[in-house]
């Protein structure tokens, strides 16, 4: 039961699973990049939605962070 348990819970070897959190890390900077330039326009436009864009900038933020973080661990623990 132990090896089942460890063969479908269990870490995944070689960097080319790497790969997928590098994706997951492009799609993220691009939400964030346009969560920038939502936020200029708002500013430019002088919009209502400003603290729920700020919002939504942190959290894009911190999502491309995170996961540049666990690739970064993922490539040097290999």
């Amino acid at each position: 039961m132990d090896t089942v348990l460890d063969n479908i819970l269990g870490p995944l070897s070689g960097k080319v699973y790497c790969n997928y959190f590098y994706v997951i890390m492009i799609l993220a900077l691009l939400t964030l990049l346009g969560a920038i330039f939502t936020l200029l326009m708002s500013i430019m436009d002088k919009g209502k939605n400003f603290t729920v864009l700020l919002f939504i900038l942190l959290n894009n933020f911190l999502l491309y962070f995170n996961v540049r973080l666990v690739y970064s661990m993922c490539m040097n623990s290999m």
